[in-house]
């Protein structure tokens, strides 16, 4: 057994935090049950890796799993949940590049939410991109609360919480607590708003644009 970290992980969630790709790789050759141990926070080497944006690391854990599936931390999450909630663009463009990962794309974690979920709920706009333009990402999925991404905004905006304070969701930008916005430029389906807020723009929004009322309401 290797010893643990400050954090309750071992060296070799140290060496990935660290993005130290030789260390990672002397570690695991020497001790591979260290690749599925869990730190405090429940997580996996190769998910504080995904968390601090180390692909290096990434894809040299990656080659001692023969499923990834079996990946999970605590909450049930793949790396692509953890790189699109932790903001990590090329991490997101590497597994969506992979064939032999395209099974994480629409997986839920215990609470229901996708990889796009957990990107529109942090505020990931740039993520949220890449993975509505993806066909192959269900942008239909609802989580435990019954909410498909697109509703994740309209939630917020009807005085809603979650534990990021931005969102994408459907063209509803005028109920509490927010102000109404006035700056929208359309992007693919998407659009990017700017909340105005004590004469200032302060809040990136993206926001799911809606071609006709019918889709309005099948949202």
């Amino acid at each position: 057994m290797l010893p643990e970290d400050k954090k309750g992980g071992n060296l070799l969630h140290l060496a990935a935090s660290m993005g130290f790709l030789f260390g990672a790789r002397l570690l695991i050759s020497r001790c591979p049950v260290a690749a599925s141990q869990r730190n405090e926070e429940g997580n996996l080497p190769i998910h504080v890796a995904c968390q601090k944006g180390h692909l290096e690391v990434v894809r040299e854990l990656l080659t001692y799993w023969f499923d990834p599936m079996d990946f999970l931390n605590e909450k049930g999450q793949n790396i692509l949940h953890v790189a699109a909630e932790s903001g990590q663009m090329k991490l997101v463009e590497e597994i969506l590049g992979n064939r032999d990962l395209e099974a994480l794309i629409n997986e839920k974690d215990y609470d229901g939410n996708t990889p796009l979920h957990l990107a529109a709920m942090y505020g990931r706009s740039e993520i949220v991109h890449a993975l509505v333009r993806d066909k192959r990402v269900d942008t239909r999925i609802v989580n435990n609360e019954k909410l498909k991404p697109s509703r994740v905004v309209a939630q917020l905006l009807q005085g809603g919480r979650f534990e990021a304070p931005k969102s994408d969701g459907m063209v509803c930008l005028y109920a509490e607590p927010f102000r109404k916005t006035d700056l929208m430029v359309p992007i693919n389906g998407l659009a990017i708003a700017l909340e105005h807020h004590g004469g200032s723009y302060s809040k990136l929004i993206i926001i799911y644009t809606c071609k006709n009322e019918n889709e309005k309401d099948n949202l």
